[in-house]
């Protein structure tokens, strides 16, 4: 996480960089933030569901994402995560419209 670009949104911290193999691969960090591990865990597979199914498969060149949840990605829905997320990394997707 210390290489590559960064991005900030109100939820999400998005670390990108060229991945050092032929395939995109996604990590994902969700600290405590005086949360429970029910909590942690659901948002942890709602981030890896929206990297999955919207961010990894339209990148261009093969990336390494990383996530690290904020404190406040505890209270947004998946249709927020999402947005976030696609329009941090996926700018010019057409998947960023709610479906």
């Amino acid at each position: 996480m210390t290489q590559g670009k960064r991005r900030r949104t109100d939820h999400l911290d998005l670390f990108t960089r060229p991945s050092p193999v032929d395939h995109s691969r996604l990590m994902v960090v969700v600290p405590r933030h005086a949360q429970t591990a029910v909590l942690r865990n659901q948002l942890r597979r709602r981030i890896k569901e929206i990297g999955r199914r919207y961010v990894l498969p339209v990148l261009g060149a093969p990336m390494d994402v990383g996530i690290r949840a904020r404190a406040t990605a505890y209270g947004a829905t998946f249709d927020l995560l999402r947005l976030e997320m696609i329009a941090a990394l996926c700018p010019s997707s057409r998947t960023s419209s709610p479906s």
